[in-house]
This record gives structure tokens, C-alpha cells and sequence, in this order.
């Protein structure tokens, strides 16, 4: 039986009812067995609601899919996934018993017909999902339920065939089923993984972004807090000496020159101010005589007398808003005797902490050590309110890293609840912790992004499924056409053939059915011989009776030893009385005996039931049938079968028989010759599997598979030497592997074949370099054995090749980029270690300046107490130049700091954004500058040398461009300085652009001395250098490898010839990762 496209209802062949609610059973528990998404959940219940839709009809198929689908309303407290389950086995039962669909076909048109709209009509309209998250979910939905109805189909299908054996497929189904089930098997179990990766590497990058930006706001926040402790400190060190005349006058110059303070005053052991900057306020009214005794920082600070912040107060000037003081204690005789005091402007503040977010959606807020806030921008909130997280869940993640999930009603979704999570990073600021920052990462633009994504990833498997079902038609269509030709072509193919009409045999591109159609030709060619030589003889047998009537006993004679001498078993059937009659040689070919048998005779029916295999007996049932049946006197029929041997192993015979016709044309009889052809089977079938395995390993293998001639001519490579080396297969059988390996490897490769003969189980494998096609030169190792003829002499090589070319272009990457991480580890350490005695000196430097200044009452003072005269001590200073030694000093050390932070820029890397430039445009902006590049002391002018453009890259592409102008310039010089060193008559430096999958490809080359390959290795090491002492540091193009491997996770390559020419190569992602802003001090 043949399975239609839709099962019998139900009431045709009734299934027992505990079925039924076992299925019920199974689905509600399915629902609770589920797979993430993105943390939205496959579920497989609608597996057994479309089992039971089959199995038991419509009716029974929807009951079963209420409760199965209420199961899903009771887990996430939503009514829509339960509305389309129940839809989906209405309708999909519907086209299935009604319209005759196949299940599959049935379900997908449900899905476009119906379930999408339907589901954003729920989800989106009456649900208020957002729109991307409709449409991730319906769209998951959708191949859920396609999914879910392929697996019901298959154990039905299974179910099925275990109920009735004898039950067969359409070839349509097959192919649409094993099609579906390993596409989309394969796309959820991608999907499922992938998902997971994705939700950690979004969580990771949430982190580490949240962390990177939190800590540079909040050191540039500390640095500016610590700038504005230094004025005030600086402030009140001036209160301690300066009248207040004075002072008042400084106050007024150090806000006129920096907006960060709004008003600086200062105040007496009291708390009242006597010095105030300005002198009143917007009303009008005298700031000098205020009293601040009531303010809480006060105590803090005659506590620890050192500078600190205060909390966030409402303002006592004219000004609405809230305001923040930098405070200093003034101190007389070491004990507290005022303070110094700023009020912050804010809003200068609130620049500082917007520019640090502005790359991101994330929101800040600063609040004071009681919890009010300083300054956010945060809606829901405004200065001096106190601030507080939403109840719900609060997790650290890291030191100064939390993760927030919001309390919510019962029903949300988790994918919804994953969306309104946020992530939060808080650190204090101040010496005393006065302040603190937080700021907060929701997750809801990361998830829209990851949703869109696989909303993507989900339609682009959705309409494939479309192209699979259209794909199993064409090919059930276009496979079976030949074979049903062919089922016409035979039918009473004898007939055919003994009326002489011609015959048209069918063609196909199938090697089997090829094979098949071959075998029927060869029959019938058999047959049509056959009757031709019957018809000759009957023509011609009246005449010859009595000649051959000798001849024949003769010939029976040598029939009768031929065929013991080929192990033939002779047997005859009487077809009146249903009786075989078989010889001594026929019972050897089944291992048994006429005594065992207990004679020469057998029925039709023992004989079948004693000798063959009970498969079989239905073939062999309708030959003997077929043979009494025919009219045709000449009828010869051979056939193969397998048979039962007397110790129950299973054999096969080939039989060939002809029939015995009386006057009347009636059948009375057949006889014929059995030969075991057990063995010959046996060997032909390993002889297929084993051709079929190696060819199979051969032909799918991504290695090359090949064999030499003893001196190294190809005889056979497999077919991946075109995927590998882009030329065909057999172009190469019949050549010399020296045609295609690097002429300084074929020596190593001799070399191996000497050792892999002398000794074969110690070489393991040689790596040497092959010439692609192209032209360009590849990394390969092989591995190979000897095989020696029956003399012992070596007949051929066979090995395996494996391409390693990234492999080795990797292992060089990674040692250079260690150099180059090495060099600035190196480098931070040193400039650490030369900042602090750079400090101290130019501080020493300061106090000198200081002490010899008129200025400084102090300094008068001391000087009249020693009695030295002040004017006749700076007369000698100056006459001594000991001021110009000192501003020599000065400058050292200003000099000295730039290198030092030339160095610590080397070795940290920072978060500067990248902007699109265009790469050509820099290279031109470059070549300007170096055009007025002359170097005396290198002795090459730029202007000589002819500059030769190349630009089809015309996609901006991310980067620092100042920082690739550096990179550039240095190419640049160092090609002059090879082009100026061997005096090449027509010096030329090219410069190429062009994209290549994703990447911006920037070549500089020049046809100067080249670079040696022996140094080529070490060219991007620092310090390393081939010039003169003095003509440079090494560090030239290990800064360049830096900006562009570090800077711009970018890759940087040289190739040379040496005496001929050199190429920098330059790899830049045309889409920018997000940079690892750790720096490596």
C-alpha cells in the first residue's frame, strides 16, 4: 500500500481511545520540554496535535489541540500563541482530509495565509508588542510549527509502517521530508547555538562598554574635581599670607580666568565670608559678612583639614539652581582658621559627564554622598532629588558592575523581561567619597538589534523551506518520468519483442536507472536472439530430426559432464502433476543429498518451501506461473535468486530454463540448470562497497590525495587540487611535482622521498612551498608512503597535502604582535619610572624661581632677616646666568615630558572614536607633505622621485587618519631613503587601494634595494634597524605595525625582492570592531 498525501479518516479504521489521551499527555509536557532563542522558546507540543490530527481525523485532531495549547496559556499567561496552535490544527486538518494537501505543504500555507497576519494583528495590535519583537516572534513561531508538523509526519509515517509493513511511500514525500528534516534540524540547532553566543557576547560587550565608558568619565570627572582642589588649595595657601585687599583682587582674576567656578570666597574660623568673588550678588546684596556657619561640611572639614567636595545644597545666591562647593582649610598656626570655598559651575560639569556619553544610549547620574542628585539625564529625575533603583533584582557582576532586572507582573515573557533589564556601574569620587557616579546600559537596543537579526535568519529559512517543497516536486517529477516509460515500455515485453516492433528505450542521467534500462536492453536483445535462432530451427527441424538424432545423444553426453565440470544442477517440472525431478549435482549446489530429501522429486510447493528464500518465493511463483501461461514454444528465461542451504546459510543461484510445449501449444513441462553463483555475489558486493568507500574518501576529503612515479611525475590527484591550487585535476596528471613546488623546496622534498624509502615509519610529513595558479606561492605539508610491486621494487609514492598557509601566516602575525606588545609594556614601565624624578625636578625649579621673587613677602622678609641685600642677591643670580641654566632646566624637562608621552601613547590604547575617510585622499594629503620632505643628512629629496597612483577602493573606510598619515609618511621616507641609497635611475614609489571581501587593501611599493629575507623576518621589530649609528631609532615601522595591527585591528605584511623592489601591504576592516581600549601598562 501506497501512504496518500492525507490519511484515511479515522472512522474507517478506528485506533484504540488510550492513544488519544497519551498523545494529549505527551504534548502538554512537550510544551514544558523547550529550546532558547534569544530567550524565546521553541516548544514541541503541536507535535502530538498533529500526530493525533492523523491518526484520529479532524475532530479528535482540534480536541486534542485544546488543552494541548491551554498548557501554553498557563506557563506564560498570554492567550495569542494558544489562539494560533488551535487555528493552526483546525486549518492545517482542514486542507489535509479535505483538500487533500500533504501535512507539510498544509501547514506552511497556514502559516502564510493566516498565522502571520493573524499573529501581528494579536501580538502587535491587541498585545502592544513592539514591532521587532512581533516579528521575531512570529517568525519563530512559523518554522516552529513547520518544524513540529515534519517530525509528526515522520513518526507517523513510522507509526504507520510498524501497523502495516507491507505500506510504501511516494517518492515526493521522501525527498520533501528527509529535505526539510536536515535543513531545518540543521538551521535550529545553529540557531540555538549561536543564540546563546550571541546573548553572552551581548552581555560581554554591555559589561565591558559600561565599564570602559564609566571609567573614563570617571577619571576625567577625578581629573577635573582635582583640578579645581589644586585652585582652591592653591587659593588658600595665598589666604595664609596675602592681606585681604590682595586677596580679593585674586579671587577676582582666578574666576575671571577659569568658568568653572561660579564664585569663590573665603571664610573665617566662623563660617562668616571675608573675601568674596563677586563682591554681591544678583539682588544687589554684599556677599562679604555672610554667615555659613550652619552648613554641615564645615565640621567635615575642620575634621580632616584637607580639600574636599561638598554635598549638593540649594543655592543662598541669586541663582534657583543647586550648587556644589570645592572647599580648602585655611590653616593659622596648623589649625583650622577658615576655608577656602568654590561653587561649582554644574553646567560645565554636566558637559564633561554628556560628552563621555554621547557614543552611547546609556544614562548618567551623579549624586552626593546622601543620595541626591548632583546632575543626570535621566528624565524621571532632577538635582537635589534623592535617588533610588526600581524594586527588582540587583546582581554584581564585577567590581563596580550590576545587573538590574526590573520587578514585573506574572505573565511577561522572558525575552520581554530581557528587555527591560539595565545594567549599571557605579564608583565614588573625592578623596573623602563625597560623590558618586552611576550610570545605567538598558538592554532593550541590544536585543532590538539581536531580534532584527534572526528575524532575518528566520525568513531566509522560511522561504528556503518554500524552495524545498518546490525542489521535491521537480525532482519526484523529473527522477520518476524514466521510470514510469520504462514500467509501460516492459509490460508484456515478449509479446513485443516476438511481434518484431521496434523499440524505443528511454535515457536518464541517473546511473542506476541508466544501469537498469542498459539490462532490460540486454534482455530484450537476449530474447529477440533467442526467438530468431527458435524460428531458424523450427524452420529447418523436420529435415534434420535424424541427422540430429545422434548428435543430440552425443551432445547430451558432453551436456551431462559440462555441467558437472561447472557445478550445474539439472532439473525438469512435470507442469500436469505439479512434479520436479532433480539430479545428484542440483542437491550439492544446496548442500544436502537425495538421501536427506528422500528422493529425485518435489512438489511446486515443498520445493519452494525447502529450497528458496521465502522473499524470493513470490519471483520464482511467478515464473513458474509465467512459464506455463506463455505461448511461446521458445520461451528461455534466466533469473537470480536467493536460496536456504541444508546448514541455514543463504546462498544465490542463477537459474536458466526453457519450456516444453505439447501439439496442442499447452505447457506440460520446463527444464533448466541451476548454478551457485553464492560466492561471485559475495565478492561483487565488496567489491562495490569498497570501490564506493574509497572513492567517497577520496573525492570529499579537503586534503589533496595524489600518487607519484618513482622519479616524480604525477599519476593521480584528487579533485580537490583545483579548490586548493585553481587548476583542474588532470591538467597535472603526466607532470613533474618540480613544476609546481618552490625550486629552493624540491631539494627538501627529494630529500623526504629519500627518507620516507629508507625509513617509511619514522618520516612523518615535509612543508614546502607550491605555485597556485595565480601565480602566488603557498604553504603546504605532505605526508606519504611507498608501494612496491611483487618484485619488492617501489611502483609508485602515495601521500596526502594539506594547504597550512594560514597557518603560517598566523604564526608570524601572532610573534610580531607580541613583539609589539612586549615594546610597549616596555615602554609604559619607562616613562613611569622617568615621570616622578621629572616631577621633583621641575618642582625644584619652581621653588627657586619662587624664593628668588620680589613678589613674595616672605622672601624679602628672610632675606633682610640674614641680611642680604634682595637686589644685589638677583643681580648675581642674573650675572651668574644661573636664571638661564634654570629656564635651560625647564625646558629639559618639558622636552623630556613630551617623549615620555610619546611613549605612554605607544603602549596604551585609547578610546578615540574612528571616523569614514577616504583612504586615497590621505595617501595624496601624505605625499604633499612628504614632497617637502629634504633630509642633508640622509641625502634623498622627495621631489625626484616619481609618485605612480592606483585607486579603485572608493568605499570610505573607519579609521584614525592622522595616525595613518604617520604610518604612511614613515613608508614613505623609507622608500626614498632605499631609492636615494642605490641610485636608481627612474626611482618610483607606487600607491594602490582596492577592496577585497570586506577589507581595504593599501599597498605602498617602491623599486629600491628590497629587504633581504633573512631580515625581512625581524623588519617590524622594535629597535631593529639596518642604518647607519644615529640614523634611526628602529622604531618607525614598529610604531606603524602598532597604529595598524593594535589601533585599527588591522594586518600589516611586506614582500620584497631583494635588489628589485619592496611592498608594504595594509589590511583594514572596512567595518570597525569595537576597539580593546585595555591598555597594556
Amino acid at each position: 500500500m501506497t501512504f496518500p498525501s492525507s490519511p484515511a479518516p479515522a472512522a474507517a479504521n478506528p485506533r484504540p481511545l488510550w492513544i488519544f489521551f497519551l498523545l494529549v499527555g505527551i504534548g502538554i509536557a512537550a510544551n514544558y520540554l523547550t529550546i532558547g532563542i534569544l530567550n524565546g522558546e521553541l516548544v514541541f507540543g503541536s507535535i502530538f496535535t498533529m500526530l493525533a490530527l492523523q491518526i484520529f481525523g479532524w475532530g479528535k485532531g482540534v480536541a486534542a489541540g485544546l488543552p494541548i495549547a491551554a498548557a501554553i496559556f498557563l506557563r506564560w499567561q498570554h492567550p495569542w500563541a494558544m489562539i494560533l496552535m488551535v487555528l493552526e490544527v483546525a486549518v492545517t486538518g482542514y486542507l489535509l482530509h479535505r483538500r487533500r494537501f500533504s501535512l507539510l505543504a498544509a501547514d506552511a500555507l497556514y502559516w502564510v495565509v493566516a498565522g502571520l497576519p493573524l499573529g501581528y494583528l494579536c501580538y502587535h495590535f491587541l498585545g502592544g508588542f513592539a514591532a521587532s519583537d512581533t516579528y521575531f516572534v512570529l517568525t519563530k513561531n512559523a518554522l516552529n510549527g513547520i518544524a513540529n508538523a515534519m517530525l509528526a509526519r515522520l513518526l507517523f509515517t513510522l507509526y504507520a509502517l510498524r501497523r502495516n509493513p507491507s505500506s510504501t511511500l511516494t517518492f515526493q514525500e521522501i525527498i520533501t521530508n528527509l529535505l526539510a528534516l536536515f535543513t531545518l534540524s540543521t538551521a535550529f540547532i545553529i540557531l540555538a547555538v549561536s543564540s546563546r553566543n550571541d546573548m553572552d557576547d551581548t552581555d560581554r560587550h554591555i559589561r565591558q562598554g559600561l565599564s570602559r565608558e564609566g571609567e573614563q568619565i570617571a577619571e576625567n570627572l577625578a581629573n577635573w574635581v582635582e583640578e579645581r582642589k589644586l585652585n582652591v588649595a592653591h587659593l588658600a595657601e595665598m589666604a595664609q599670607t596675602l592681606p585681604l585687599e590682595q586677596l580679593q583682587t585674586g579671587l577676582d582674576q582666578v574666576r575671571a580666568m577659569t568658568p568653572n567656578f561660579l564664585r569663590l570666597g573665603l571664610q573665617n574660623a566662623a563660617g562668616i565670608v571675608t573675601a568674596f568673588s563677586p563682591p554681591v550678588d544678583e539682588l544687589g546684596r554684599p556677599n562679604v559678612g555672610k554667615s555659613f556657619a550652619d552648613r554641615a561640611y564645615r565640621q567635615t572639614l575642620r575634621q580632616h583639614l584637607q580639600p574636599m567636595l561638598s554635598e549638593v545644597l540649594p543655592s543662598r545666591f541669586g541663582r534657583s539652581a543647586p550648587v556644589a562647593i570645592m572647599l580648602a582649610p585655611v590653616l593659622r598656626d596648623g589649625a583650622y582658621g577658615g576655608a577656602m570655598a568654590g561653587v561649582l559651575n554644574l553646567e560645565r560639569l554636566g558637559q564633561l559627564l554628556e560628552r563621555g556619553t554621547e557614543q552611547r544610549d546609556s544614562h548618567y547620574t551623579l549624586v552626593d554622598k546622601n543620595g541626591r542628585v548632583i546632575h543626570t539625564n535621566r528624565q524621571n529625575l532632577k538635582p537635589l532629588d534623592t535617588y533610588a533603583f526600581c524594586a527588582g533584582k540587583r546582581t554584581q557582576l564585577a567590581e563596580g558592575i550590576f545587573r538590574h532586572i526590573p520587578e514585573t507582573p506574572a505573565g511577561v515573557l522572558p525575552w520581554d523581561l530581557w528587555g527591560k533589564t539595565h545594567y549599571c556601574y557605579e564608583r565614588v569620587i573625592g578623596n573623602l567619597s563625597e560623590w558618586k557616579l552611576v550610570l545605567e546600559q538598558p538592554v532593550a537596543p541590544f536585543q532590538k538589534t539581536l531580534f532584527d537579526r534572526y528575524t532575518r535568519q528566520f525568513s531566509l529559512i522560511f522561504c528556503l523551506f518554500f524552495v524545498i517543497l518546490a525542489l521535491a516536486e521537480f525532482l519526484s517529477r523529473r527522477i520518476m518520468a524514466t521510470s514510469r516509460m520504462l514500467t509501460g515500455i516492459t509490460e508484456d515485453l515478449p509479446a513485443k519483442l516476438a511481434s518484431g516492433d521496434a523499440i524505443a528505450w528511454p535515457d536518464s542521467i541517473i546511473h542506476e536507472t541508466r544501469s537498469l534500462i542498459s539490462h532490460f536492453r540486454e534482455m530484450a536483445a537476449l530474447l529477440t536472439q533467442q526467438f530468431n535462432d527458435i524460428r531458424r530451427m523450427n524452420e529447418t527441424l523436420e529435415d534434420q530430426v535424424a541427422l540430429r538424432t545422434e548428435d543430440l545423444r552425443k551432445s547430451e553426453a558432453q551436456l551431462a559432464e559440462a555441467m558437472d565440470m561447472a557445478r550445474l544442477g539439472h532439473w525438469e517440472y512435470d507442469a500436469i502433476d505439479d512434479i520436479f525431478l532433480f539430479n545428484d549435482r542440483f542437491y550439492s549446489i544446496f548442500g544436502t543429498s537425495v538421501k536427506e530429501v528422500g528422493g529425485y522429486t518435489l512438489s511446486s510447493a515443498a520445493y519452494a518451501e525447502r529450497f528458496v528464500h521465502p522473499e524470493d518465493r513470490r519471483v520464482v511463483a511467478e515464473e513458474v506461473r509465467a512459464a506455463k501461461e506463455t505461448a511461446d514454444p521458445l520461451l528461455h528465461r534466466q533469473l537470480e535468486h536467493r536460496c536456504l542451504k541444508a546448514d541455514g546459510t543463504i546462498g544465490h543461484i542463477s537459474v536458466r530454463f526453457s519450456v516444453i510445449k505439447d501439439a496442442r501449444g499447452q505447457t506440460i513441462g520446463t527444464y533448466g540448470v541451476n548454478q551457485d553463483i553464492t560466492e561471485r555475489k559475495r565478492v561483487e558486493e565488496a567489491l562495490r562497497e569498497s570501490e564506493h568507500r574509497f572513492r567517497s574518501l577520496v573525492e570529499n576529503v579537503n586534503d589533496i590525495i595524489f600518487s607519484l612515479t618513482p622519479n616524480g611525475f604525477f599519476t593521480y590527484v584528487s579533485p580537490n587540487w583545483l579548490a586548493m591550487l585553481g587548476e583542474p585535476a588532470d591538467k597535472a596528471v603526466g607532470r613533474s611535482f618540480r613544476d609546481y613546488v618552490h625550486p629552493e623546496d624540491v631539494p627538501l622534498c627529494v630529500e623526504f622521498f629519500r627518507q620516507v624509502l629508507a625509513f617509511p615509519e619514522k618520516q612523518k610529513s615535509v612543508e614546502y612551498r607550491i605555485r597556485h595558479q595565480d601565480g602566488t606561492w603557498l604553504w603546504h605539508t605532505s605526508s606519504g608512503s611507498p608501494l612496491r610491486n611483487e618484485a619488492g621494487e617501489v611502483s609508485s609514492y602515495v601521500g596526502v597535502a594539506r594547504d597550512v598557509t594560514e597557518k603560517k601566516k598566523m604564526q608570524e602575525f601572532l610573534i610580531q604582535s607580541e613583539k609589539v606588545i612586549s615594546l610597549g609594556v616596555m615602554a609604559a614601565g619607562m616613562a613611569h619610572e622617568i615621570n616622578n624624578p621629572l616631577g621633583i625636578i621641575s618642582q625644584g625649579v619652581q621653588n627657586i624661581l619662587r624664593r628668588t621673587s620680589e613678589s613674595l613677602p616672605a622672601n624679602l622678609a628672610a632675606a633682610k632677616k640674614h641680611g642680604v641685600p634682595f637686589d644685589g642677591l638677583k643681580n648675581y643670580l642674573d650675572e651668574r646666568n644661573v636664571f638661564r641654566s634654570l629656564a635651560a632646566i625647564q625646558d629639559a624637562v618639558a622636552r623630556s615630558a613630551l617623549i615620555v608621552a610619546n611613549l605612554l601613547e605607544f603602549s596604551r590604547k585609547t578610546d578615540v572614536s574612528a571616523a569614514p575617510h577616504d583612504i586615497g585622499q590621505i595617501l595624496d594629503k601624505t605625499v604633499q607633505l612628504a614632497a617637502t620632505d629634504y633630509d642633508l643628512k640622509k641625502k634623498y629629496d622627495f621631489r625626484n622621485i616619481r609618485i605612480v597612483t592606483d585607486y579603485t577602493l572608493k568605499e570610505p573606510v573607519p579609521c584614525l587618519a592622522t595616525e595613518l598619515e604617520q604610518v604612511f609618511l614613515n613608508l614613505l621616507r623609507n622608500s626614498a631613503q632605499s631609492l636615494t641609497e642605490i641610485q636608481r635611475e627612474n626611482p618610483v614609489i607606487r600607491l594602490r587601494t582596492r577592496a577585497e571581501n570586506r577589507w581595504a587593501v593599501i599597498e605602498v611599493e617602491d623599486n629600491g634595494s628590497g629587504i633581504a629575507p633573512a631580515l625581512r623576518k625581524h623588519i617590524f621589530d622594535p629597535f631593529f634597524t639596518t642604518k647607519q649609528v644615529g640614523e634611526g631609532t628602529g622604531l618607525g615601522l614598529a610604531v606603524s605595525f602598532h597604529i595598524i595591527v593594535q589601533r585599527h585591528q588591522g594586518e600589516m605584511l611586506v614582500e620584497s625582492a631583494e635588489g628589485a623592489w619592496t611592498r608594504f601591504i595594509i589590511r583594514l576592516p572596512m567595518v570597525r570592531p569595537k576597539p580593546d581600549t585595555t591598555s597594556s601598562e
